[in-house]
């Protein structure tokens, strides 16, 4: 979770992810965090998630067993985020 997880923002960015349903024990804790706003207005969070079976477990990266696997997701964000976190805003195309 790139933008700002110094110890004061972390409570605030781990909440703000989970009012728009992500679990944060599901993103990488390097993952990057963008909100992007579509031609129509609405905001959506772009982030990484691990990779996880119907049981709950992670996936190991095809391409490096080391690693667990990830994919990029979208979630629509219902709750804006605090400032401080200062999260990345872009207007797609």
């Amino acid at each position: 979770m790139t933008p700002s997880t110094t110890p004061p923002a972390l409570p605030a960015l781990l909440g703000w992810l989970r009012a728009n349903g992500i679990d944060p024990n599901c993103v990488p804790e390097e993952s990057p965090l963008s909100i992007s706003k579509t031609s129509d207005g609405q905001h959506l969070i772009n982030y990484t998630e691990f990779v996880r079976d119907q049981d709950g477990n992670a996936l190991l990266d095809a391409t490096d067993s080391a690693l667990c696997a990830r994919e990029k997701r979208i979630a629509p964000c219902v709750v804006e985020p605090d400032p401080e976190l200062r999260i990345p805003v872009a207007k797609l195309a």
